[in-house]
């Protein structure tokens, strides 16, 4: 085997770059399904090579956290304290592999997500997964969290061996001769100067209201564009005008006023049943006959508009009568639907079921947030969504043949 020219040290260095510019290419190449290139293309050449341009340094900017974690854990000083003078370089590279393996995992997501749903991953996402009942909401099972981590294995193994496999070839074949520090200078100034000219471009597209420029940073993941309309005005350009936003500020105050309400003599019981993702033209004999012929003995309502088309805000507004945009103010001020303090006020024994989770959406701290605990129930055990309905059709049944007939009750 031929011994190689480069130290250990820089050798591993060598090692480290050409495994970071191969992940580079792989995030090009799973970004690049977001990005319209023919569409830019159609704008005109120079359309398309700002996308490009924009679209290759951000990549670069996306490993940026992983290359300074790396250069971090490769730091030799606390090696040599702890006399493990080989520490530094092995650290550097399970650093190198970890962060890699997890960046590319991350944007990888990210592709899916904005295949999916045209959106990147944002806070709404975020509060999905972190919400405890968040995934549960959407159908997530013990196999599909199975699944989602055995992709995450997929991808740390992948970059494992990748490495070292540019570690042994390198050795084998002697293919690492050149020194990083040699390469780092020249690459620098190219990314800064990449990113200068696209942020530019950006800028002067912003002042002067080119929104076609503006929409081709859409599709590069969390882009965070320039705008210097002051300077461009200063400078003599014509500033296109600039629409003026809305600023509401002020807490919440709702309702107006107290509500007046008449307890009746004989206050009805009530059952709310809500499901989820149920179309209204589904209410037919042909898909829902049972329903149906219930249907054809009681009142049907048939112009109630949702206030939106998830969960979150279809409650919200089922049960406020308020436009979704309220909800964050709602959740900040942990403020319930006044409908349930008025049936609390007049002595309803309530208890209310659900196949997720009332922590996602926040139910348990929006419109159900003055309803105990204990009277908000949800099913702990691992079933299918249908077989949690079932348990919760049964145990409304209990609850209403077991209740004080005395009172009336909600559910």
């Amino acid at each position: 085997m031929e011994r190689h020219p480069l130290n250990e040290h820089t050798y591993w260095r060598s090692v480290r770059f050409a495994y970071f510019a191969l992940v580079y290419l792989v995030l090009l190449w799973i970004n690049a399904a977001n990005v319209d290139f023919a569409a830019a293309a159609g704008g005109g050449y120079g359309n398309l090579l700002f996308l490009v341009n924009a679209f290759a340094s951000y990549n670069a900017l996306y490993l940026l956290p992983a290359l300074v974690l790396t250069w971090l854990a490769g730091r030799p000083w606390p090696w040599r304290w702890l006399r493990l003078p080989r520490g530094a370089v092995l650290a550097a590279n399970v650093m190198a592999v970890l962060t890699g393996a997890l960046t590319t995992l991350f944007f990888y997501a990210n592709a899916k997500i904005h295949a999916l749903y045209g959106m990147f991953i944002n806070g709404f996402v975020v509060n999905l997964v972190m919400t405890p009942g968040g995934l549960e909401s959407l159908g997530g099972s013990a196999s599909s969290t199975l699944g989602f981590a055995l992709i995450g294995l997929a991808f740390f193994l992948g970059h494992a061996l990748l490495f070292l496999l540019l570690a042994f070839s390198g050795r084998r074949f002697a293919l690492l001769r050149w020194e990083v520090r040699r390469l780092a200078r020249p690459l620098l100034v190219l990314l800064l100067s990449s990113m200068l000219g696209d942020h530019s471009v950006h800028a002067y597209a912003s002042a002067m209201g080119k929104s076609d420029v503006l929409e081709l940073t859409q599709e590069v993941p969390f882009y965070v564009g320039t705008t210097a309309r002051s300077l461009f005005k200063k400078l003599g350009f014509e500033v296109a005008a600039q629409e003026k936003s809305l600023d509401l500020e002020g807490r919440l105050q709702y309702p107006a006023k107290p509500l007046e309400f008449t307890k009746p003599e004989k206050p009805y019981n009530i059952v709310w049943l809500v499901a989820e993702s149920w179309r209204a033209d589904t209410l037919d004999p042909e898909i829902m006959p049972a329903t149906w012929a219930f249907a054809q003995k009681a009142q049907v309502f048939a112009n109630h508009y949702s206030g939106g088309n998830g969960t979150r805000i279809g409650i919200f507004t089922m049960m406020t009568g308020l436009p979704g945009t309220y909800w964050d103010a709602f959740l900040k001020g942990r403020r319930g639907a006044p409908l349930i303090e008025v049936l609390q006020q007049q002595g309803y024994q309530m208890s209310l079921y659900t196949s997720a989770k009332f922590s996602y959406p926040e139910f348990d701290q929006t419109v159900f947030s003055q309803v105990p605990r204990e009277q908000l129930h949800e099913i702990d055990a691992p079933l299918a969504g249908w077989e949690k309905d079932r348990q919760n059709v049964s145990d409304l049944l209990k609850f209403i043949d077991t209740r004080d007939p005395a009172r009336p009750f909600f559910a």
